[in-house]
Order: structure tokens, then C-alpha cells, then sequence
């Protein structure tokens, strides 16, 4: 049989795409495919895996990257549909947060088997072929499950284990129930699924400091894995060679992210890759400089759009030793947050009443907010039936790290305004300093719901429009989120 040169170059560049990772990318992916710094970098610690595994060890990869990196398209979809061309034999186990996604990318590795340019003789069975769980001819197959999820039933060993993307967002990350939950998942299911010699590749973006990736390098065995760690903004002595600061190149968002787009412990956590910012955590001190005087306050007082609110955090339990109860009064002229006056103490209920319907009388706010929690409802009940009062009920939502987290940027950006002088002053940005490591977080609490009052106001002519739990449109968790996808379809 005589062999063409287009015969001959064809067979050698399958042979060369089943071989090599990066070629075989290049190969079965559209045209607008491309292998930026980072994916290289990537294309080639996968790699490292395979030979690994081949050559009779365990491997363990953990690869950090920044949102839109191509991480879900390398780690849960070109790696394994390679590795089944390699091994048609083996198990492969594909996990994130959601059954759905998972699906999805066993969905997308069936589809690069079954494409006309997968370079192996690799073949799915007729009979088991549902796009989170299907079998090869050859007595392998892959699974695709949520974290959480049982893999009780699966008939074959893991070789391959592919978690990516474990956490949801924000919020699960902020939750010590869910972290543990997945800790138990992680080394109670799937290790326990996963053969002799095996490969464990843990992929995502950083959330929080023991999110899974975060405990697992913590962990007794943590020194064992292979870390790929890839910040947006080069650090010194970046790993792929870009001078300090440079940015990453990033699919589907703009080149050019500007750190104050989200909230500092958000860019250090999901950009750079540090779930703690250096520094502190929410509120820095150096964003506490802004300052105003009497002359200043009396000028902003007559804009037509200055209006006043007060917030209050009711503390579960008052008394001297238990939580303290704050109130917090606050103004602003549609640009800029003006702190004007603040109090806290640990006294009895008793006493507190009284004292919050002075500050009422004394500022004479649009309205008081109140956290809608149980034991808040006697105070609200109480002063609204006294006369000239009022007072508003606002849901809780998320946890008090995500909602002063949700506030952060306006700090940030030089929005909020301090009196030059005041008793209280020193304590209030302590405590905001400290957060959430300090003793007690009353004035982040009240911060964070008169910012997220006044941010989410909706103007009107000749009136603002505050929300409340009335309102149905209280909603302060999602407001960065919102803000970067309207930035980002712009």
C-alpha cells in the first residue's frame, strides 16, 4: 500500500497529538483556540500527571488560577478526554459544586471522544452513554457528581479524580457548615474511591482561607502536592516570567481589571490567589482618612438630595458581658457617606430603649432600620407604637463577612466621611480595623446595612425611596457581583 505524504504527515500528527497534551488541544479545539502563558504553564503540570501515573506513582495537582483562565476547559475537559484515548481502561472522576456542571464537562469529554478528530481508537458504549456517566468499550468510563454527592455504585477504581471549582461563591465559602461538609466529602467519598496509583487534580479559584484548596495544602499531607499558583497581577518572581504587576490573559473579560472593581479581600482571594489580603481582612486603615468639619457638614446639609438614616444592631443578649447594642446615624447627599454620630453599650434593654428613641429625636432621620431578627422584635414593636418614630424591619442576609465585604469598595473609594473629632471615633474604626477577628462587630454591622440602604436607594423625583423587607427589593449581597457583569457586557 502506498502511503501519500498527506497520509503520512496526517498519521504523525495524531501520533504527536497522543502524545503531547498541548498538541492535542491544538488539534480537536476550534480555531479561536489559543495557549496563553498560564495555559502552557497548565498544559504542561497535567502532563507531568499523566507520566506520573504512568509511570506507576500517585500524582497530586492543585491549580490556582484567576476567574476566565481556561481552567474548566483544560483540567475537566481536553485532560481527561486524552487520558481515555491513553487509558481506555481507567476510571475518571469528575466533580465541581453542582451536579450540572459536572454533567456539562462529561457532557463536553464524550463529545471530544465522539468528535470525527479525536486522534485515539477510544470508543463509547451504545448502552451506557448518559452524559454524566457513560462507559468505553475498553471497561473504563467517567462519572460526573456535585460535591457532596455519593459515588456509591460506581462499578470502577478512580485513576483519574478531577475536582474543579468546589466551591459555589461567596457565600458558601463564608460558611464554616459548608467548608466542613466538603472536607468530609473530599476525604471520606472521593479518596476513598480513588486506586493505588492515581491521579487527584484540585482546580479553582480562591475563595477563602479554608476553602477546600486552602485545607488541603494545611493538611498532614499537604507538602505532597504539586501547586500551580497563578495571581492576575504578576507578584515578584512570577512563575510565568511577567514583570511585576503585568496582567494575565484572560478569556471573556477586559485585560485591564482594575483592583477597586471589587473589594480588596475579593481581588486578593479570586485574583491573586490570597484569600487573605496583606494587611488585614474587610476594611484597611488607610481608607479611614477622609474627614469633615462642622462648615463642611453644614455646606453638603443643604444639598437637595442630603437625607439621614439610623441603623441599628440589637445585641442578642444585653447586659454588661454580652453583646453590645449599637446605633448608628448616618447621612448623605447621593455622592458621598457621612458618619455622624454613633453609640454603643452593653446595657439592659431597659435602657436602651429610651436612648435610641433620643438619638430619633435628635437627628430626626427618614427612617430607623432594624435588623429583623427574633429577639429585635420587641425594640420594634416598642418604638413603633411611640409617636413620631420610624422604624423599619430589614431582612438578614448572608453573613456579616459578606455583607460588610458588599460595603468594602465604598471605603475604598474614598466615599465615606468621618468627623474630624468624636469620643466614640477611635473605638468605631477599631473595630472595623479588626474585623472579623475583633471582639465585638456591632458598628460593621450597622455600617453595613445603612451602606447597603443608602447604595441600593432608588431616586425618584423629589424624593429617595429607601427598600426594606416590605419593599421586596432588598437585596445587598449581589450588588459587586452585578456591578462587574454590567462592567463586563459593557
Amino acid at each position: 500500500m502506498t502511503i501519500s505524504p498527506q497520509m503520512a504527515v496526517a498519521a504523525l500528527d495524531r501520533e504527536i497529538s497522543r502524545r503531547s497534551l498541548s498538541d492535542y488541544a491544538l488539534r480537536v479545539s476550534g480555531s479561536n483556540y489559543k495557549q496563553p502563558a498560564q495555559v502552557v504553564a497548565l498544559l504542561a503540570a497535567l502532563q507531568a500527571v499523566e507520566e506520573k501515573v504512568e509511570a506507576g506513582e500517585s500524582a497530586k495537582l492543585i491549580v490556582e488560577l484567576p476567574p476566565r483562565s481556561s481552567k474548566t476547559t483544560h483540567v475537566s475537559r481536553l485532560f481527561p478526554s486524552w487520558h481515555l484515548g491513553r487509558h481506555p481502561s481507567d476510571g475518571v472522576i469528575l466533580a465541581s459544586y453542582a451536579d450540572t456542571l459536572a454533567t456539562s464537562n462529561g457532557r463536553a469529554v464524550k463529545d471530544f471522544i465522539e468528535g470525527e478528530k479525536y486522534p485515539f481508537p477510544t470508543r463509547i458504549r451504545s448502552d451506557v452513554k448518559a452524559a454524566g456517566r457513560w462507559e468505553t468499550e475498553d471497561g473504563g468510563g467517567l462519572v460526573a457528581v456535585g460535591v457532596g454527592t455519593s459515588l456509591t455504585g460506581w462499578p470502577f477504581p478512580g485513576s483519574l479524580a478531577l475536582v474543579d471549582d468546589p466551591v459555589k461563591g461567596r457565600m458558601e465559602a463564608e460558611s464554616e457548615i459548608v467548608r466542613d461538609n466538603t472536607w468530609t466529602w473530599w476525604q471520606t467519598t472521593l479518596l476513598t474511591r480513588m486506586a493505588k496509583c492515581s491521579a487527584v487534580v484540585l482546580t479553582g479559584t480562591r475563595w477563602h482561607e479554608s476553602d477546600l484548596i486552602g485545607r488541603v495544602l494545611n493538611s498532614v499531607g499537604g507538602k505532597d502536592w504539586v501547586r500551580l499558583r497563578v495571581p492576575y497581577f504578576a507578584e515578584t518572581d512570577d512563575f510565568l516570567g511577567r514583570p511585576e504587576g503585568e496582567a494575565l490573559t484572560t478569556f471573556g473579560v477586559e485585560s485591564s481589571i482594575e483592583k477597586g472593581e471589587i473589594s480588596s479581600y475579593d481581588f486578593a482571594a479570586m485574583y491573586q490567589q490570597r484569600p487573605a489580603p496583606a494587611g488585614g481582612g474587610v476594611f484597611k486603615l488607610d481608607w479611614f482618612q477622609r474627614r469633615y468639619s462642622l462648615s463642611d457638614l453644614e455646606r453638603v446639609k443643604k444639598q437637595p438630595r442630603w437625607i439621614v438614616i439610623q441603623t441599628v444592631d440589637l445585641g442578642g443578649k444585653q447586659g454588661v458581658g454580652h453583646d453590645p447594642s449599637a446605633i448608628a446615624t448616618w447621612g448623605s447627599d447621593g455622592i458621598s457617606f457621612y458618619l455622624l454620630d454613633y453609640w454603643s453599650s452593653q446595657a439592659e434593654y431597659a435602657d436602651i430603649k429610651p436612648k435610641f428613641a433620643d438619638k430619633f429625636a435628635e437627628f430626626k432621620p427618614r427612617m430607623m432600620y432594624v435588623e429583623d431578627a427574633t429577639w429585635a422584635q420587641p425594640l420594634i414593636s416598642d418604638l413603633r407604637r411611640q409617636s413620631g418614630i420610624r422604624v423599619a424591619a430589614i431582612p438578614v442576609q448572608g453573613s456579616k463577612w459578606i455583607r460588610a465585604d458588599s460595603v468594602a469598595p465604598e471605603f475604598e473609594a474614598n466615599r465615606v466621611v468621618l468627623p474630624q473629632q468624636a469620643p466614640w471615633l477611635d473605638g468605631w474604626i477599631y473595630e472595623h480595623t479588626t474585623f472579623p477577628n475583633g471582639a465585638h462587630d456591632e458598628a460593621v454591622d450597622t455600617t453595613s446595612a445603612a451602606l447597603m440602604q443608602f447604595t441600593r436607594a432608588q431616586s425618584m423625583p423629589g424624593r429617595i425611596t429607601l427598600e426594606t423587607k416590605e419593599s421586596g427589593f432588598f437585596d445587598p449581597v449581589e450588588r459587586i457581583r452585578k456591578k462587574f457583569k454590567e462592567r463586563a457586557r459593557a
